[in-house]
């Protein structure tokens, strides 16, 4: 029977600690509580950060690049400009391609060779 008492004990004095712990965190909370409080809070806070509002540039792309939820369409991103520049790499745009491309030919070269009676009667 007196072999069960310091194990309760032990369990007893390490919930001891764990509620210390909380007792240190609530008053905390407590001494924070109150509208002049919440409001040294807010203007400490506004000293300390930034929010998204008052970000600019690379550091608002940076700050949503980052952001998880807009991961798929970091990635989606990333996929389609690799491809854009190994197509523009691979001569998409080069002379050889433009010459033989009907459509290139018809709307964008200058004095086109292509006949513009596609269409019409």
């Amino acid at each position: 029977m007196s072999s069960s008492i310091p194990e309760r004990l032990a369990a007893q004095y390490a919930d001891l600690a764990f509620m210390k712990e909380k007792m240190a965190t609530m008053q905390q909370n407590q001494q924070m509580r109150g509208l002049e409080n919440y409001n040294k809070r807010m203007t400490e806070r506004a000293t300390t950060h930034k929010t998204w509002r008052q970000m600019k540039g690379m550091q608002l792309a940076m700050h949503e690049i980052k952001h998880p939820g807009n991961r798929a369409f970091v990635i989606g991103l990333g996929i389609m400009t690799t491809l854009w520049v190994s197509l523009y790499r691979s001569g998409l745009a080069s002379e050889e391609a433009k010459k033989s491309s009907d459509y290139w030919q018809r709307f964008h070269a200058k004095n086109g060779s292509a006949d513009h009676s596609h269409g019409h009667h």
